[in-house]
Order: C-alpha cells, then sequence, then structure tokens
C-alpha cells in the first residue's frame, strides 16, 4: 500500500485554528469513532476501562499499512487534505493526523 498520509505544508497548518483536544475519555473515543466512520466502517466496537484510562475501537472500516500508521501519527499529517484549498471542502469528520497526535 502506497503512503498516502503525508505532513501538511506549514501554510496550511497555520490556517488550521487548532489541534483536536483529548480532555476525557468521551473526546478520546468520539475521535476514534469519527476515525472509524471516515474509514468507512459499518460496524464498529468500542470497548472502555476508565479505571486504566484505556479505550479500544474496533471496526471492519479501510485500515493502513504501518508506513501510513508511523505518518498518520506525526504531528499535522493526514490523508484528506494538501492544500489550502482543500480546506473549504472538506467532506470528513476530521484528520486522523490530529486525532492521533493528540492522543499520543
Amino acid at each position: 500500500m502506497p503512503v498516502t498520509i503525508q505532513t501538511l505544508p506549514a501554510e496550511v497548518i497555520n490556517l488550521i485554528a487548532a489541534g483536536e483536544v483529548i480532555d476525557s475519555i468521551a473526546a478520546a473515543v468520539r475521535e476514534l469513532v469519527e476515525n472509524s466512520l471516515d474509514a468507512g466502517a459499518t460496524r464498529i466496537v468500542v470497548s472502555v476501562w476508565p479505571e486504566q484510562w484505556r479505550v479500544q475501537v474496533a471496526d471492519n472500516g479501510t485500515g493502513m499499512d504501518l508506513e501510513n500508521l508511523q505518518q498518520a501519527a506525526e504531528p499535522h499529517s493526514t490523508s484528506k487534505i494538501t492544500t489550502e484549498a482543500d480546506l473549504y471542502k472538506i467532506a470528513t469528520l476530521g484528520f486522523r493526523g490530529e486525532a492521533l497526535h493528540s492522543l499520543a
């Protein structure tokens, strides 16, 4: 699978007001479920262990290989936008690069 996730250029990063803020287990679950939906999932299973601050989301959506996962964990990385113009035609729930980096 080719690498489809890339770090955004500085001029695009500067146009995004703020990254995701993960301040609760609910916020983490929301981000992960949104990623599942964006990946085309039709079945999502959420497991939560609040006393350990542990969350697991499993789905049947389109996955990614290790190289894309490593790139997605970098700040401001996404496969959904590449230019400023893309910011005005977003048709998804979010950017994995923002959510994954915030969760990390």
